[in-house]
């Protein structure tokens, strides 16, 4: 968040353009399989494709955008033949102060790929690591109230 001051007569109309990053959805899928998919949010087509789940899918969301689905079928079969629909809770991440919560960000912000549940290993340090070091703050790898804050800053509020 950059605060600035414009000098402007007064008066007179002024016009200010303010510039936002556009919000993308990231989903990294684990299939054993390559299969095809639909991305809906908001009730609009967004992407079809096919994923062997190696890379997550990003695509650029409106900012607003709260609910969405994905669409899963087996590649080269027919959408009709879809084996699974996933409902999209957008931005409803888990409370940053709970182990998931931490592992949803990192995972999102692109520092961790493993399981986003309540454990804690030596995959999910590295990565609070690796998450401190690209801020530019010491790396301990202590998941505690500095890094909870740290997280909301980077990823909550980005």
């Amino acid at each position: 968040h950059e605060e600035r001051e414009e000098r402007a007569a007064t008066e007179k109309r002024h016009d200010f353009v303010v510039k936002v990053k556009p919000a993308e959805i990231r989903l990294r899928l684990d299939v054993d399989q390559s299969v095809d998919y639909e991305l809906v949010v908001e009730g609009k087509l967004l992407r079809t494709g096919t994923t062997d789940g190696s890379s997550p899918i990003i695509h650029e969301i409106p900012r607003d955008a709260r609910v969405g689905s994905i669409a899963l079928w087996p590649t080269g079969a027919d959408k009709a033949d879809a084996t699974h629909v996933i409902a999209l809770d957008i931005g409803g991440l888990i409370p940053v102060e709970l182990m998931p919560g931490v592992k949803g960000r990192l995972l999102n912000l692109g520092h961790y790929d493993g399981a986003v549940d309540n454990e804690e290993s030596a995959e999910v340090t590295e990565a609070v690591r690796i998450f401190q070091r690209a801020i530019g703050a010491e790396d301990t790898g202590t998941i505690d109230g500095k890094l909870h804050q740290e997280l909301r800053a980077h990823h909550d509020l980005a």
